[in-house]
């Protein structure tokens, strides 16, 4: 798989266009996006067709690149599909989770904010950072912070529990970064 980005946020491939490679088309628009939670990754994206009302879903492993103007698919035919076709992944989409909106926590309980955003690493498909909107007290110290994938301990329907951030006297931790907003 070739792809002109690496990683992006989530957000900028909302409302971009499928292009059928094959047919220098445009199929669709992504319209949402489900994550598997087991694996943290976006598994399949929602696509709504120009010529149709229907939603569409697209599997991840069927996109064949991600370029700045949107995925590129191979075939319309077999890579958009309807829910009903994908058997394998009915749980994943009865599921519909999202990520965004779920609030983080510390692993000893700790409140920090809500996901607003995340990082889509577009060769695994895999989460790979999570931006959140922390909580009002954390709003006036930072706009947002950034947790790394590897500092994920468990991830629920509404919550996902991170490993404690251990800020000793001054030094600032590795484990949770502050991040100007977007």
């Amino acid at each position: 798989m070739y792809n002109a980005l690496m990683q992006n946020l989530i957000t900028t491939i909302i409302n971009k266009p499928v292009v059928v490679y094959r047919e220098a088309r445009i199929a669709g628009v992504i319209t949402n996006f489900i994550v598997n939670k087991e694996k943290l990754a976006v598994e399949i994206f929602e696509v709504k067709v120009m010529d149709d009302n229907k939603i569409y879903l697209l599997l991840s492993k069927d996109i064949h690149s991600v370029t700045s103007r949107g995925p590129v698919v191979m075939n319309y035919e077999s890579d958009l599909c309807l829910a009903e076709d994908l058997v394998r992944q009915k749980d994943i989409i009865k599921s519909k989770f999202r990520l965004i909106g779920a609030a983080v926590i510390t692993k000893d309980g700790k409140k920090l904010g809500r996901v607003k955003n995340f990082t889509l690493d577009y060769e695994s498909f895999k989460v790979s950072k999570l931006h959140i909107n922390p909580i009002i007290i954390k709003r006036i110290v930072n706009e947002s912070l950034i947790i790394d994938r590897r500092q994920i301990l468990e991830v629920r329907n509404d919550k996902i529990i991170i490993k404690s951030a251990a800020i000793k006297s001054n030094e600032k931790s590795i484990n949770v970064l502050p991040a100007k907003a977007y």
